[in-house]
């Protein structure tokens, strides 16, 4: 009973499932990495107590007499259910119950692939929409096309309220060599079109693109940190090396994390050898440090690394690296703030619990997980940030970090702070500038979007003969396809504002053209480049980080290399 409380660190869970503590010891289970990389010595916790193993009992007894007296019939099964998640919020914010019906979903977010179909799709007025299709998937095998509209599968209609994201992922994933059948609506037929397809392993990519700026400035965006991504950054690092790049830029925005180990091996390519990269310490774990192993090829390139409020966990500790050791600067908006460290555990339903087992310090000793308990709403955080301004105004975010504690980084002796997440050293705000009520209805509705998907559909042919997605943003340009979307939300009951429409134009044109472009060309050799080529050409934050390389900061970076 003893060694299976210290393997899975939280056992009152399984003692509510066994309903009675004795129960507990029967079990034998294996804890599984999927947020963060195993810590080594977490099979060496604290001791339990006298105290513990009578909570423990406790809680057994609790539910055991509500079994056996309570008034009505209780499915003990579902007050379990419901009782996890409240006993592990308990805990801290980020600790947390997986059910079983999830957890596959859950565990797939960070893996390396699946076994599917091979489409990336949307849905649209209860319908879907086949986006793209993989090259070499078994869609692609049987001669699905983008644009195409699925609506049956396995000869059952599916359309209407059924058609979920959820559903779909469902349906149309599977054990590998399994079939499945569907029937496309395309818009050169007018019958539906049956095909029958073989799934197959499918690739996750993390890594949405990669390609050159300008002729020196490399561009990487990440989108969370999955078991394949560290080998995804070294082939991206080799093609921009081959493609002549002086000066790299990492987009973590929006990534919310992922594998500890991944993100050390990531940063084995940027960091000099023996370069601390991070601290894990908790209490009933032994401290480690993780240094970097050194890869001399890149180890001087110039990096500007992207943030915002919503990059958090292992984008954290990638950015800390980065600030505390003077490797490059930060640009964006104070990240999220996670500074804990999970690990899951598979419980014998095939559900699992994931429990805070550390807490993660950056190099120079930094801990910048943002506060909780003691009344404070964690959730809110990012809210009140926006409320109070600090999204949009460098001087509010200076001032909610004020008290934070002060470090150094290791080189230069910069000021950097603890506490709330990384702040950045050149800081660049919410782009509102183009924003009018007018677009802001339109993308809120999904206008944009459907407009798109239509458009493409109905010129793909038109569309598909101007070429490579540069001729074919310039021809978007050309052809002026906001009015045309103008006309489309009208008809959709968004009403015509010219003097806002005149604020948003160019934000919408990119939009459009983006999505246009994504619809009819896809995805090439450098990821989601024709996507991400057309929308980062008036991102500001991107235009400031290639600023940054000529910065005084920079210089003084560079030559501490």
């Amino acid at each position: 009973m003893k060694n299976f409380k210290l393997k899975i660190l939280f056992p009152l869970i399984l003692a509510v499932v066994a309903v009675a503590a004795y129960q507990v010891g029967m079990y034998s289970v294996r804890a599984k990495q999927t947020v963060v990389d195993q810590i080594s010595s977490v099979q060496n916790p604290m001791p339990m107590t006298y105290s513990d193993d009578a909570g423990y009992v406790k809680l057994a007894e609790v539910m055991r007499l509500v079994s056996e007296t309570y008034v009505d019939t209780v499915n003990m099964t579902d007050l379990v259910e419901q009782s996890l998640p409240t006993i592990l919020s308990n805990l801290d914010p980020h600790s947390s119950y997986i059910p079983a019906k999830d957890l596959d979903l859950t565990n797939e977010s960070l893996a390396d692939k699946f076994f599917g179909v091979g489409i990336q799709f949307n849905i649209q007025e209860d319908t879907i929409h086949v986006v793209s299709v993989i090259s070499g998937g078994p869609a692609q095998k049987v001669g699905i096309l983008p644009g195409d509209k699925i609506v049956t599968i396995d000869d059952s209609l599916f359309v209407g309220k059924i058609c979920t994201n959820e559903t779909v992922i469902k349906r149309l994933r599977g054990s590998k060599e399994t079939k499945v059948k569907v029937g496309v609506k395309r818009q050169s037929s007018k019958d539906i079109l049956p095909f029958e397809i073989v799934r197959g392993e499918i690739p996750l990519e993390t890594i949405d693109t990669h390609y050159m700026i300008d002729d020196k400035t490399g561009y990487i965006r990440v989108d969370r940190f999955g078991e394949s991504t560290d080998k995804e950054f070294l082939a991206c690092l080799e093609n921009l090396h081959n493609e002549g790049v002086r000066q790299l830029i990492v987009d973590l925005r929006g990534n919310g994390g992922g594998f500890l180990n991944v993100v050390k091996n990531m940063l084995d390519n940027l960091l000099s050898k023996n370069d601390l990269i991070l601290i894990t310490r908790g209490t009933k774990i032994r401290e480690k440090r993780y240094n970097a192993n050194g890869n001399k090829k890149y180890c001087n390139l110039p990096i500007v690394v992207l943030v915002d409020e919503h990059s958090a966990s292992a984008s954290e500790i990638f950015a800390g690296a980065i600030q505390d050791n003077d490797r490059g600067l930060i640009v964006g908006r104070r990240s999220f703030g996670k500074g804990l460290v999970q690990q899951q555990y598979p419980l014998l339903d095939n559900s699992a619990i994931r429990v805070t087992i550390a807490r993660y310090y950056t190099p120079s000793g930094r801990c910048i997980q943002k506060p909780y308990g003691d009344g404070k709403d964690y959730e809110k955080d990012l809210l009140d940030r926006y409320e109070k301004g600090e999204i949009f105004d460098e001087d509010s975010m200076r001032a909610s970090i004020k008290d934070s504690v002060e470090y150094k980084t290791l080189k230069l002796g910069r000021t950097i702070y603890a506490g709330g997440g990384i702040a950045p050293d050149i800081f660049v705000s919410r782009d509102t500038v183009n924003n009018s009520p007018y677009y802001i209805q339109a993308f809120n509705k999904g206008l944009i979007y459907s407009f798109a998907l239509k458009y493409s559909e109905d010129n793909r042919e038109l569309l598909l003969k101007q070429g490579d997605y540069k001729k074919l943003y310039k021809y978007l340009v050309t052809n002026n396809i906001v009015d045309k979307f103008v006309d489309y939300a009208s008809v959709k009951g968004l009403e015509r504002k010219d003097k806002e429409i005149n604020i948003s134009r160019s934000k919408m044109e990119m939009s459009l053209c983006a999505y246009i472009v994504r619809n009819v060309i896809g995805k090439d050799d450098h990821g989601d480049r024709p996507f991400y080529w057309i929308l980062n050409k008036s991102d500001k934050e991107i235009l400031q980080a290639i600023k940054a390389f000529d910065s005084k900061e920079m210089k003084e970076i560079t030559e501490s290399l």
